[in-house]
């Protein structure tokens, strides 16, 4: 997810562009099926994500 995050700061694309992009990782489409509360917490897991790649970035 911190990867998809990254590529979305990078790209200016905002936690949205985040959310998607984890979404179409492999290695999330592998995992979401067998994690709990997934589709509940995807958002929330993304959100963090973007903001420390977005941190990092400075």
């Amino acid at each position: 997810i911190y990867q998809s995050a990254e590529k979305a700061v990078q790209e200016m694309s905002g936690q949205e562009g985040a959310k998607a992009l984890a979404l179409d990782d492999s290695r999330v489409k592998k995992y979401a099926p067998v994690t709990k509360g997934f589709d509940e917490n995807i958002g929330k897991y993304s959100a963090l994500a973007y903001l420390e790649a977005e941190s990092a970035s400075f």
